[in-house]
């Protein structure tokens, strides 16, 4: 590499690299998909897996109610997924624009209370 800018592009270090292949953005997004699936199935609101969370003892029983727990799990998923393909097509059929998802984070205006327009960049 001639000049450093060619040496950043060239670095195998990813802080270097701002935009991620489409390779990796989709590997990542599967990375992203497993971790929210498991802290469903750890969240103390629906399957709590925590210790103590089943009475039966030894590595067989407790792998079968495990199982038996993703197996809800999956089922919750693929109804969810479903119940939002055919939301989805009704909308279509009735001519109108798909629903888009709420925005779930906000910026640190939105948390502090401020508007954006009072904002000033310098």
């Amino acid at each position: 590499p001639s000049s450093p800018n060619e040496a950043k592009a060239l670095s195998n270090n990813p802080a270097d690299n701002n935009y991620p292949s489409k390779a990796h953005r989709r590997s990542y997004a599967r990375r992203t998909a497993v971790e929210r699936s498991n802290s469903r199935v750890k969240d103390p609101a629906s399957i709590d897996v925590a210790k103590g969370w089943c009475r039966l003892t030894g590595l067989t029983p407790t792998a079968l109610f495990l199982a038996c727990a993703l197996v809800v799990r999956n089922l919750a998923v693929s109804d969810a997924f479903i119940a939002r393909a055919l939301d989805e097509q009704r909308r279509k059929d009735a001519g109108l624009a798909p629903r888009k998802r709420k925005r779930r984070r906000h910026g640190l205006s939105y948390l502090a209370g401020l508007k954006v327009s009072t904002l000033t960049c310098r």
